[in-house]
């Protein structure tokens, strides 16, 4: 019989105490029930001798427990002691909290340079939860994945986990890339919770982490893998894929609280059949309100903080997307994650303007209604800001956004109407 040795940091499967202060991956389940995973958050830093990935998921479905499955790079365990150089810890879901109040794209509307009051953030899930204060996990690595014993392990007393063979297609795939596998069992309680875990091994300064993104194409909701990336390192950071922001002008408000962010995002990553990321904000690391996070830029080589967003198809799963390499960016600009973009009613005007007068315009008749200077402007749900100087955002209160014509006629309109009835009345008389 094959012997699986436990490679947490001890020479036994381990549950980790929580410190003062739980992705990419994908879920088995017992027999008969079901387990997805919704949205995966990431934090990957690089301290001087290290790499550390903190990954929480979402996840859905009827089971009461599940096998979460997390490639890292395998690494041969010590021959004497049987501990493996990669080590796991429970993290606090508040640092990443913090990470995406800080970086969450958000746009505010302008007309001609004048803001208006439209305002949206288009932020990544919502409301993420804690995970667990422990963690149940084990360390498999490649060689004896390949003689079996993570197929045993799963399947093992205690767990009955199903595995699909889609899985254990993925599993060999990966582990030829030169990935072993990290089992997170999750429990019941894990039910109520977005599991977070904080994992690290070791790399040189130089070295480029790869991660192994194929395994989300076989837990999957919906027919996309949205992937959220945050990278604390000495520069920003790009992926091995077109790596560019989403252009401000695919961008537009559909309310005064909300844009298409998504569609564009979409959009913009299917222009290569979803093989690249969207650049939402890369800048020096600010002074973080969570220890965690001011521990690592303290550490002195995770100072500068870059956020990248995903949205992977299965079919780049499968292929070329089956692993994502993060790297030093060869653009190192700064990227706000605050940017303006056009207000709805730009240029806009108002329903009861009628068309502007041109050379060739017919004369209105005399029976024509003279536009009221009393006219009711636009409520501010619409995105139309009430002003009177014909382009100028509105500075009052009521929560309006956009720019709007002035809704009183141009005086030019008014004299070609009193001019049509002077000529009017000059007929009359003549015939009379």
């Amino acid at each position: 019989m094959l012997r699986t040795r436990p490679l947490l940091s001890t020479l036994a499967m381990t549950t980790l105490a929580a410190s003062p202060a739980l992705a990419l991956g994908t879920l088995v389940a017992p027999a008969g029930t079901s387990a997805k995973i919704e949205l995966t958050r990431s934090l990957v830093v690089r301290h001087p001798d290290s790499v550390e990935w903190v990954v929480q998921i979402k996840w859905s479905g009827d089971a009461q427990r599940a096998g979460w499955l997390i490639p890292v790079p395998d690494f041969v365990p010590d021959p004497n002691s049987g501990a493996s150089p990669v080590t796991v810890r429970p993290f606090p879901s508040a640092a990443l909290d913090e990470l995406e109040a800080r970086t969450a794209p958000q746009f505010s509307g302008v007309c001609e340079g004048t803001p208006t009051a439209e305002q949206a953030t288009a932020g990544f899930g919502e409301a993420w939860r804690a995970g667990s204060p422990s963690v149940s996990a084990r360390i498999i690595p490649a060689g004896e994945i390949l003689q079996g014993s993570l197929d045993s392990y799963l399947t093992g007393a205690g767990r009955e986990y199903e595995v699909p063979d889609a899985v254990d297609e993925t599993v060999a795939a990966l582990v030829d890339q030169n990935f072993m596998f990290l089992v997170v069992n999750l429990d019941a309680a894990a039910a109520t919770q977005d599991p977070i875990i904080s994992i690290r091994w070791p790399a040189e300064p130089s070295d480029n982490v790869k991660l192994g993104t194929r395994a989300l194409k076989d837990a999957l909701v919906g027919d996309r893998a949205p992937v959220l990336f945050w990278t604390l390192a000495g520069a920003r950071q790009s992926a091995n894929l077109p790596t560019t922001p989403v252009a401000l002008d695919a961008i537009d408000f559909v309310s005064n609280v909300e844009t298409n962010y998504e569609i564009a995002l979409q959009r913009h990553v299917d222009q290569r059949q979803s093989q690249a990321f969207a650049l939402e904000a890369a800048a020096a690391a600010p002074a973080f309100e969570h220890p965690e996070l001011q521990a690592f830029v303290d550490g002195g080589s995770a100072s500068y903080l870059t956020r990248l967003r995903g949205s992977l198809l299965p079919a780049a799963l499968q292929n070329n997307v089956a692993t994502v390499t993060l790297r030093p960016a060869v653009d190192t600009a700064d990227y706000a994650n605050a940017q303006s973009i056009e207000g709805r009613a730009c240029g806009a005007q108002t329903p009861d303007a009628g068309p502007t007068p041109t050379e060739d315009a017919t004369v209105p008749s005399s029976d024509a209604a003279v536009p009221s200077s009393d006219a009711t402007a636009p409520s501010g749900d619409s995105g139309f800001g009430a002003n009177t100087d014909a382009g100028a955002a509105s500075g009052g209160g009521g929560g309006g956004g956009g720019c709007a014509v002035s809704p009183r006629a141009p005086a030019s309109g008014v004299l070609l109407v009193l001019g049509a009835f002077v000529a009017a009345v000059r007929v009359r008389r003549r015939q009379s």
